[in-house]
């Protein structure tokens, strides 16, 4: 098991070196969304209530989500669903109570909201890319279950620091710039096109200095033919560290229902055990009824045993009379 756990990691560690950084940018490009967020005309809501307070700001689009409990996502108002594109924007993070407050790109949302990529960063130099399953439901493309997808680099700026960020999509692959440096990949299959939009997390200040959004004019296609016939087996360097992860939880999972069913072959001897000794108890109990049987039995003998006694005892004490009166006869007639 082990060994074909280890060929599947070093297949994909193959894959993943075969396939990072592939894209670029189009020639031919029609722009989408261009926001500087300079007036309230954008194609992001302005929004103040309990929860959220999001307005423009010193030319900087402005988000701060109150709550504390769960995240918050802001679709662009662009009807158009795109499919390959080029994505700017920067983002900065604020002061907030939340160690992992963040702020991200929503990719790729399906008109249902169910189905979505996620690229997030936190004001604690981190980044993680999630993808939507169903409401509240997320699968980690990148770090660790246990650490809820999250992986520091150093290209990341922290708290009140500008992130320059730009994705580059083509055929459902997604290359990730940070301050202009490449940081990662990434290939989800099920998403083929969507809206675009912004994530602010739980408890977090955030503010977006602008966001550019370009398509192809015209369909193109950049992708080697061994890029395509890869597909399937592509994933991110990032992916392999999920992957053992899940292996590792799998093996949990294999271990405790091993015990459990070691604890239930347990339980089923202990039930053998319990009717055995219901038998037995239960010859003890038929024994006990003999027993008392044979005590009644006795109890009759005795009595009868004791009436006999009384019987031949009167017998004898008369015969004894008898003989000793005889005696005295005798003596008397001179036969002492």
């Amino acid at each position: 098991m082990q060994k074909l756990i280890s060929t599947i990691l070093f297949t994909i560690f193959l894959s993943v070196i075969s396939f990072s950084q592939n894209i670029t940018e189009f020639d031919n490009a029609t722009n989408l969304i261009t926001e500087d967020f300079t007036n309230n005309e954008t194609s992001f809501p302005i929004l103040t209530s309990v929860d959220n307070y999001f307005i423009i700001d010193n030319g900087d689009y402005l988000l701060i989500r109150n709550n504390t409990e769960s995240e918050y996502a802001i679709i662009s108002s662009t009807t158009q669903q795109v499919s390959d594109f080029i994505l700017k924007t920067a983002i900065k993070l604020g002061p907030s109570s939340n160690n992992k407050s963040s702020c991200g790109i929503i990719i790729k949302s399906q008109t249902t909201r169910i189905g979505s990529l996620i690229f997030e960063i936190n004001k604690e130099g981190e980044y993680r890319i999630k993808e939507l399953l169903v409401t509240n439901t997320y699968k980690y493309l990148s770090g660790k279950t246990s650490n809820d997808g999250w992986v520091r680099n150093k290209i990341i700026k922290k708290e009140n620091e500008f992130n320059n960020i730009k994705i580059l999509s083509e055929e459902n692959i997604y290359d990730i710039y940070v301050n202009n440096i490449f940081l990662t990949s990434v290939f989800t299959p099920s998403l083929n096109k969507g809206n675009m939009g912004i994530l602010i997390g739980r408890d977090a200040k955030s503010r977006i200095a602008y966001y550019y959004l370009n398509v192809p004019s015209e369909t193109t296609n950049n992708l080697t033919e061994g890029h395509i016939n890869n597909l399937s087996a592509i994933n991110l360097s990032d992916r392999i560290k999920q992957l053992e992860s899940d292996i590792l939880t799998l093996s949990n999972t294999n271990e405790r229902l091993e015990k459990e069913n070691a604890s239930l072959k347990n339980n089923n001897t202990l039930n053998q055990t319990e009717k055995n000794l219901q038998d037995l108890e239960k010859n003890i109990s038929n024994k006990d009824k003999e027993i008392n049987s044979l005590k009644s039995e006795l109890s009759t003998l005795e009595k009868e045993i004791s009436s006999l006694k009384k019987k031949y005892s009167s017998t004898v004490n008369e015969l004894y009379v008898k003989v000793e009166n005889m005696k005295k006869v005798l003596i008397y007639k001179g036969f002492e």
